[in-house]
């Protein structure tokens, strides 16, 4: 059970790294188009 408990935590905090580097990917290149249009 606490296996169990170990991997899916895991996973969990994987799914979360993933989400959180691409809303910053997104984000950095947002800033860039704005950079982009600006100069």
């Amino acid at each position: 059970m606490r296996n169990y408990l170990k991997e899916g935590y895991e996973t969990y905090k994987r799914i979360e790294y993933y989400r959180t580097e691409k809303r910053r990917n997104e984000s950095r290149n947002n800033i860039r188009d704005i950079l982009g249009n600006v100069f």
